[in-house]
């Protein structure tokens, strides 16, 4: 992944292309999930964190199997490495709470590592 420099990454689509990036090379989400892009197709608790995250300099995404949705909050990273780009990621359950946060350092030599 070629790293730029970081006020190239603040733009919302910049931060879901690197979301993207993140978490098909990170295995997060299962496979054959139909992503959701309409805060209106969310179970209403997450519809309503949706808005207040859209007010917020992060983005959210949604995937659905049919049955679960699985919902997260990414934003850029407060550690910023050598110039390299993280992710702070937020799962939420679909009553809107929060399960695990992660953050994640984009590497040269790696990908996608997490940050401890």
């Amino acid at each position: 992944m070629a790293t730029e420099s970081l006020r190239d990454l603040d733009p919302p689509e910049r931060i879901s292309e690197l979301l993207e990036s993140l978490l098909a090379s990170r295995c997060i989400l299962p496979p054959g999930l139909t992503a959701l892009a309409s805060a209106r197709a969310l179970p209403e608790p997450l519809c309503l964190l949706s808005c207040a995250i859209e007010r917020r300099e992060s983005i959210w995404r949604a995937w659905t199997d049919g049955i679960r949705v699985w919902f997260f909050e990414a934003l850029l990273g407060h550690a910023r490495h050598h110039g390299q780009p993280s992710i702070e990621l937020i799962e939420y359950d679909e009553a809107g709470n929060v399960v695990r946060v992660l953050t994640f350092v984009a590497t040269f030599a790696y990908g996608w590592q997490r940050n401890t």
